[in-house]
């Protein structure tokens, strides 16, 4: 990698990748965004749930420390601070998701910064810190999803509305993406999220 950017061995924190002019690119090599699909344990159950959950509970124990560790991501640099993820693609996403459904419910953006650097929000393509490359459609969803649902503009979000569901009334929202794995396990996943932060106390 680049000595002006990422560096192979260093830790970086969240705030770290998901800032400045980096991206994390999801190329169309990967397979598709699967942990929000119900069919990876016995119980049929989807992985997100357990895995936000347990972050958080580290969280809290490590609360002191102020640090987390999230284990380690492999890729390479191409161009300079666009990063094509090659492994750790499921572990990225969901908490890509993650930070956005937070800065949905902070009605504040207090995340915004983590999610989308200005200059794509306000003068490029809109192109957020992840770029889900395996297809046109995926591409485009996340794009839409940081800047119309991520984003929200100060308004609050009630308990009772579901946002996968808003996701799909809303108009960007094309029939193509119902047949877009990824697109639909990143939907059950946002619900997963919601759950869980509608039942954890979170300070905003």
């Amino acid at each position: 990698m680049a000595n002006d950017a990422f560096k192979t061995g260093e830790s970086y924190t969240l705030a770290e990748l998901f800032s400045k002019d980096h991206q994390i690119i999801i190329p169309d090599l990967q397979r598709d965004y699967c942990w929000g699909d119900p069919c990876h344990t016995e119980e049929k159950k989807e992985l997100v749930s357990g895995f936000v959950r347990k972050l958080l509970e580290l969280f809290q124990k490590n609360k002191e420390k102020g640090e987390l560790n999230l284990g380690l991501i492999y890729g390479y640099e191409s161009p300079t601070n666009h990063i094509q993820l090659c492994d750790g693609q499921q572990r990225i996403t969901t908490l890509f998701l993650l930070i956005g459904m937070l800065n949905r419910y902070s009605t504040k953006n207090a995340f915004q910064g983590n999610l989308i650097s200005t200059y794509e929000l306000e003068q490029d393509d809109k192109e957020p810190y992840l770029r889900y490359s395996i297809r046109e459609s995926s591409l485009y969803f996340m794009s839409d999803l940081v800047c119309k649902i991520f984003i929200t503009n100060g308004e609050n979000i009630s308990n009772k509305t579901s946002v996968s569901e808003l996701i799909r009334k809303s108009e960007w929202y094309f029939n193509e993406y119902n047949l877009d794995p990824s697109i639909q396990s990143m939907l059950n996943a946002i619900d997963s999220i919601q759950t869980i932060i509608q039942e954890e106390t979170i300070d905003f």
